[in-house]
């Protein structure tokens, strides 16, 4: 019995995409887990938490799988210096997950990276806006229903989220909320207005939006 279950896979903007969910007998069972991941990965993962081995293996195993659509084949995708999976040569890639849910993203090195990022579309308990959001995206979601407001922000969240994928192995470094405006459009693609603290640029940067398998899907490429 497979321990995964696909909720979507197919072609995006930004790559090859993978959706999937862990089925709760194979994430309440450690061991079925590691024997889904190749040897090199369950040596990292046998040294894990229960949750972070939850997290580990579902982003994996959908980034394996997105990198299969490519034709390319990963024996194993390590954790990088920044935290994020190593990847074969000539090929970019980011995961994201949430519970049992993770998505994988993979596209052929063109001379950009990209970045992928997963989210329950439902109100948060707290407001991020204060730490998410720059002064003038702020004054611009004022004028909206709460409602409308909560959901914006997730988006904003998200797509920053994703891009920070996306520039991290550019930079270097963490990316501050604060040093990205987004302006996430109607037909489901975002633009970026970068200010990075320490210079680093210019890039050029898109992102794309999308509701997805009951999830909010968001997608980012920094080239330059």
């Amino acid at each position: 019995m497979s321990v995964f279950e696909i909720d979507f896979e197919g072609t995006l903007p930004a790559g090859e995409c993978i959706c999937l969910h862990l089925t709760r007998d194979a994430a309440s069972r450690p061991a079925e887990l590691l024997h889904a991941l190749p040897p090199e990965e369950q040596t990292i993962a046998s040294t894990l938490s229960p949750i972070r081995l939850t997290s580990f293996a579902s982003g994996r195993i959908a980034l394996r799988l997105a990198l299969r659509r490519l034709g390319v084949d990963a024996p194993c995708l390590a954790i990088s210096q920044m935290g994020a999976p190593a990847l074969p040569p000539h090929v970019v890639g980011s995961i994201s997950h949430k519970g049992l849910h993770a998505v994988g993203l993979a596209a052929r090195d063109e001379g950009f990276h990209v970045g992928v990022d997963l989210e329950l579309p439902r109100p948060r308990r707290t407001d991020i806006s204060s730490v998410v959001l720059t002064p003038g995206e702020r004054h611009h979601l004022e004028r909206l229903a709460p409602e409308d407001r909560s959901r914006s922000v997730l988006l904003h969240f998200s797509l920053k989220e994703a891009l920070y994928k996306a520039l991290s192995p550019r930079v270097q470094r963490y990316v501050d909320f604060q040093e990205v405006s987004v302006e996430p459009l109607p037909d489901g693609t975002a633009r970026f207005t970068l200010a990075l603290a320490a210079g680093e640029g210019p890039f050029e940067t898109i992102g794309w939006w999308r509701l997805q398998a009951g999830f909010l899907l968001t997608m980012a490429r920094a080239g330059g």
